[in-house]
């Protein structure tokens, strides 16, 4: 556009305004919109360029929480009725006005008590909060993760997210605020902690612990597999690139690793049945540091029907004899303080089903294939009872 002004005198100013310009009601968040000024007089012209910067809504589904679960597990199991929370941002440079938001159901074995919702307003750098009710049919199939998409939304903006319910896998999302659910083990030369700092899904995550140069921090848990599957975990580090880092082991097998600054994404890797010791390990170079210098775990997820075992409670002497875990599916340890040991398994008939007559300190028993039942394991001169199921 152009206008015409009035004389200007030598070393006066001008504001009276008489340009406008229309913004579209989909204008991205912080974009740059050029401007060119340019000024005449008939003989001489004056150009000056500026800019301003757009300010829109933006959205980010920062959390989702189950709560009032019957057996506060923090997920939702077959039969069960939970309350979920997903809560939402507007981290955009502008309010949010009539903002909507929306739940998917694609399963018939998902019940959910209301599909959408909406508040009046998100101002910027505030959040806001859609509960609803999610009822899980008993009649549902293991090993399956049904999927909820959720969406918040006001006119072309837009922010999408999937809310998964796994079937007969054991997840720790550590919403319990602490490491009671599940039988962790800390190693190294500081523990792990919870936190609520940073978390992938809900409130809390597991954090490494503050360890200095050339030390380590380990999370340990040690899983019954009762048939070949998956593990999977979120994590998050902030760490110095290819020196500080944060590794996933399996039988003290490194599986992969991670520095630098890694936002929150999943990795899973293949487990076969059995008992496995599995270890988060954050592990810092002899010098330097950078970032927050840590590392984040957050919703591990094991394999279909997976037992948990041995923690720091359960834990005997080290010069006692045990047998772990108990109940197991045929697959087992049996710890001793000897070098070589004499392990037999009977039935309750009293018939041998297994002997290994150099067994070590710590060895794995596997006769998964037998009958569910009570089974006697005699370690030298030692005799303790096991039971196997399904």
């Amino acid at each position: 556009g152009q206008t015409v002004i009035p004389s200007v005198a030598s070393l006066e100013t001008y504001s009276d305004a008489h340009f406008s310009f229309s913004v579209s009601d989909n204008i991205p968040d912080g974009m740059v919109v050029p401007f060119t000024l340019t000024c005449s007089d008939g003989d001489n012209t004056w150009t000056s360029e500026f800019e301003i910067k757009a300010s829109a809504p933006a959205f980010d589904i920062t959390q989702i929480v189950i709560s009032d679960d019957e057996n506060n597990n923090h997920s939702i199991d077959p039969g069960e009725t939970a309350s979920v929370k997903f809560i939402v941002k507007n981290i955009g440079g502008s309010d949010s006005k009539e903002v909507r938001f929306f739940v998917e159901n694609l399963h018939p074995e998902v019940t959910i008590d209301k599909e959408e919702s909406s508040v009046e307003t998100i101002p910027f750098g505030e959040t806001a909060e859609f509960d609803f009710i999610v009822s899980l049919s008993e009649d549902v199939e293991q090993d399956v993760v049904y999927q909820l998409n959720i969406m918040a939304q006001q006119g072309d903006y837009v922010c999408e997210d999937v809310f998964g319910i796994s079937i007969g896998h054991s997840m720790e999302g550590f919403e319990t605020g602490d490491f009671s659910m599940l039988q962790w083990q800390m190693e190294g030369d500081s523990p792990w902690t919870i936190t609520d700092e940073d978390s992938f899904e809900g409130s809390f995550s597991a954090r490494s612990g503050a360890i200095d140069d050339d030390e380590i921090s380990s999370l340990v848990i040690y899983a019954n597999v009762s048939q070949d599957g998956e593990i999977s975990f979120f994590f998050k580090t902030s760490t110095e690139v290819r020196r500080d880092y944060l590794a996933f082991f399996i039988d003290d097998v490194m599986q992969e690793w991670w520095s630098g600054d890694n936002e929150w994404q999943m990795v899973s890797y293949n487990v076969t049945a059995g008992t496995h010791r599995l270890e988060w390990r954050y592990d810092k170079s002899p010098n330097g540091s950078a970032g927050l210098d840590v590392a984040y775990i957050d919703n591990v997820s094991f394999p279909l029907n997976t037992v948990i075992v041995l923690s720091d409670d359960e834990l005997p002497d080290e010069q006692e004899t045990i047998v772990f875990p108990n109940p197991n599916n045929g697959s087992f340890f049996v710890r001793t303080q000897n070098e070589h040991n004499d392990v037999c398994v009977y039935d309750v008939m009293g018939k041998m089903i297994y002997r290994d007559n150099d067994a070590s300190s710590l060895q794995n028993i596997d006769i998964q294939g037998i009958n569910p039942g009570i089974y006697f394991v005699r370690i030298n001169n030692i005799t303790k009872q096991i039971i196997v199921i399904q």
